[in-house]
């Protein structure tokens, strides 16, 4: 799931589980949305699992706690691929003038990054 999907989804979700809190904290729902996406993309998300899993805990409602368990097991993925990617963009600074002796290291991790995520997003 792109990081957009999972935030709009997680605001989606404390829209439905607390509409009036939800109505006296959001402003802007675009502003919000994108604030849960720049903490996904910047793998801080630990205020959005503890909101997940207070919903898992104090929700009556089934359908509600499917969705924050989906969405903790989503986060879960994505935080797993961010660090798989930085490990291997960390190792291939380390090892590209081995594999391209022609481009700078910056130009070969830059090109290895930028097709890796496209992949990812597919």
């Amino acid at each position: 799931m792109r990081d957009i999907e999972l935030a709009i989804k997680i605001d989606e979700l404390a829209y439905d589980y607390d509409t009036y809190e939800y109505m006296d904290t959001v402003e802007d729902k675009d502003a919000n949305v994108a604030r849960i996406e720049t903490m996904i993309l910047k793998n801080k998300t630990e205020s959005l699992e503890i909101f997940l899993n207070s919903v898992l805990k104090s929700s009556n409602d089934k359908k509600l706690k499917e969705r924050s368990y989906g969405l903790l097991e989503s986060i879960k993925c994505e935080r797993e691929w961010k660090t798989y990617v930085k490990n291997i963009h960390e190792a291939l600074i380390r090892t590209s003038s081995t594999f391209c002796p022609g481009l700078s290291k910056k130009e070969f991790v830059d090109n290895f990054y930028n097709k890796t995520k496209a992949s990812s997003e597919k």
